[in-house]
């Protein structure tokens, strides 16, 4: 699922990097052709309290002001800290 994000955020025209942050993986770092920055991290589904836990943490550990997205194939949404739960498949379908 992350080669398919990713090959969509080459598509709508971002350059695409991975990222770390104190320890932790990133998925992806985008800046939009406006140049906006976006973090994406990408799950299957969010099934345990483990999961949950991992996945928002990353995206937690950046104190900056930018959009973040989690990204699953879950029907039923989880915003948390500002970050934004979104089915894969509603964003892939969306622009």
């Amino acid at each position: 699922m992350e080669n398919v994000v990713y090959l969509e955020l080459i598509r709508r025209g971002y350059k695409v990097w991975t990222g770390t942050a104190r320890n932790t993986e990133i998925d992806f770092v985008g800046i939009s052709p406006t140049g906006e920055i976006e973090y994406y991290q990408i799950a299957w589904q969010l099934a345990s309290e483990n999961t949950i836990e991992r996945e928002f943490s990353a995206l937690e550990r950046i104190t900056d002001n930018y959009p973040k997205y989690l990204l699953t194939t879950d029907s039923f949404k989880q915003d948390r800290s500002g970050i934004k739960n979104l089915n894969v498949f509603e964003w892939l379908l969306g622009n």
